[in-house]
Formats: structure tokens, sequence, C-alpha cells
């Protein structure tokens, strides 16, 4: 059966589609300029952003299995994890390199609606439960 979205959700899977690439182009940039910026993997203020970063990215790329079993609260909270790590990273990034913080900030901001997106559709879809 089809799931149940806000009404304020975007209908269209290409919006998504356009709006992933759109955050996710200057990610690769912004980790080289950290990287060359913040002196490598010689130190921890690096490996701890390159970290987050790394840890974002692969939680989002696993996001994708979880969606298509639809596991509404594994989905949320995996979205919610990507979204704090993305935030953790843009900071740590600024840190180092102020203009790879600033790449950084769309794609948090992204996952930030879609974590507050997989609550929602959560919260539609959960059953009603009688006491």
């Amino acid at each position: 059966s089809a799931l149940k979205k806000p009404n304020w959700a975007p209908k269209d899977v290409r919006v998504y589609s356009a709006i992933d690439l759109l955050t996710l182009s200057p990610l690769g940039y912004a980790s080289y300029l950290v990287y060359k910026n913040g002196g490598g993997f010689d130190y921890n203020d690096t490996k701890l952003a390159l970290g987050l970063y790394g840890t974002s990215v692969a939680l989002a790329v696993a996001t994708i299995p979880i969606v298509k079993k639809r596991e509404l609260g594994c989905l949320w909270k995996n979205t919610t994890v990507v979204s704090l790590t993305a935030t953790g990273a843009a900071y740590a990034f600024y840190k180092i390199d102020k203009k790879a913080g600033f790449l950084l900030v769309p794609f948090a901001l992204w996952t930030a609606f879609y974590a507050y997106l997989a609550y929602s559709i959560k919260k539609e879809n959960d059953p009603i439960k009688n006491l």
C-alpha cells in the first residue's frame, strides 16, 4: 500500500534528485580543501572533520536500502544521524577552512529536511494504538 506523506512534501521524485545532486556536488571539493588546509591526517581536527564527513556520507548511502524496505522508524533514526553528522562536519570544516564549511551548509540543511520528512512520514503512517 502507498505511504501517506505530508501535503507539504514535494510529490515529484525528480525534485529530490535535483536537490540531492546540487547539495552533494560540492562535497568532494570541500573535503579536499579541509585535507589540504588542515594539514592532512597528521592533525586531529582534520581527522575529526573528515571522519564526520565520511560517516555522514556513508549513512546517507545506507539510507537507500532502508527506504526500499519501508522501515520508517529506522529511516527516521538514520536520517537524523545523517543530519547531525552533516551539521557537525560543516562546523568542523568551517573551523579548518571557512569556504569548505560553507560548501557543506546546503547538504546539512537538506539532510535536516530529510530527517523531518522521514519523521513526518513515520508519524502519518503509525498505526493508531487503542488504549
